[in-house]
C-alpha cells in the first residue's frame, strides 16, 4: 500500500504542471469532500465500534494520558527538529501535529498552507509509519509494551495495531486503539490552530 501512495504521488509531483488551472481547481473542490468524507468515515467507525467505549468506561479519563503525551511529543520533538536544522518552526509543528496520518495531513496543509507544505507533510506521516512497523517490536521488547504504542501515533489504531497486539498483550492493544483513535480526533482540530499561528 506505502508503494502505491508514494507512486501516485510521484505522478502527481510529474503531472503537476501541465494541468491547466481548470483542472487544478476541481482538484481542490474534490480534495476537501474527500477530506469531509474521511473524517465522517472515521466518527462513524469510532460510534459503532463497543470495545473502543468499554475501554473509555473502564479506565475513565486516565486513558487520554498516553494520546495527549503522544501529541506533546510529537508537537516538541518537531519544534526542536526545527530550531536545530534552522527550518520555520510553526511549519515543522505544523507537520509534526499531522500526528502519522499522513493521508489527512497532507492533502490538509496543502489546502489550508501550500502545496509544497502539504507535500512535506504527506512524506514525513508517511515515514514516520513506515518506522514505527521496523522498530515497535525493538521498543516493545527494550523500553516496555505501552511504549511500543508511540512510535507510530494515529496509526496505532489501525495499521500498526496487529503489530503492537503481536508484540505486547491485549490491553495494550486496546491501549493502543484508544491512544490512536484520540489522536485520530485531534489531528483535524490541531492542524488548522497551528497553521492560523503561522
Amino acid at each position: 500500500m506505502t508503494w502505491i501512495i508514494l507512486g501516485t504521488l510521484v505522478v502527481g509531483v510529474a503531472t503537476g504542471g501541465l494541468l491547466p488551472q481548470t483542472v487544478v481547481a476541481v482538484l481542490d473542490n474534490i480534495t476537501t469532500i474527500a477530506l469531509c468524507l474521511l473524517i465522517f468515515a472515521v466518527g462513524v467507525s469510532l460510534g459503532r465500534d463497543r470495545q473502543i467505549l468499554a475501554c473509555l468506561r473502564a479506565k475513565g479519563l486516565s486513558v487520554v494520558i498516553i494520546p495527549l503525551l503522544i501529541a506533546v511529543g510529537s508537537l516538541v520533538g518537531t519544534a526542536l527538529y526545527a530550531l536545530v536544522s534552522r527550518s520555520p518552526v510553526g511549519e515543522a509543528v505544523a507537520v509534526g501535529a499531522g500526528l502519522g496520518w499522513y493521508s489527512l495531513v497532507g492533502p490538509l496543509l496543502s489546502e489550508m498552507h501550500s502545496a509544497r507544505l502539504g507535500a512535506v507533510a504527506f512524506l514525513a506521516n508517511s515515514l514516520r509509519e513506515f518506522i514505527s512497523l521496523l522498530i515497535i517490536p525493538v521498543v516493545a521488547k527494550r523500553l516496555g509494551a505501552w511504549s511500543a504504542i508511540a512510535p507510530s501515533g494515529a496509526a496505532a489504531m489501525d495499521v500498526t495495531l496487529p503489530l503492537i497486539a503481536r508484540e505486547t498483550d491485549p490491553e495494550t492493544a486496546v491501549m493502543a486503539f484508544v491512544s490512536g483513535t484520540v489522536l485520530s480526533l485531534l489531528v483535524p482540530f490541531l492542524v488548522p490552530v497551528i497553521v492560523s499561528l503561522i
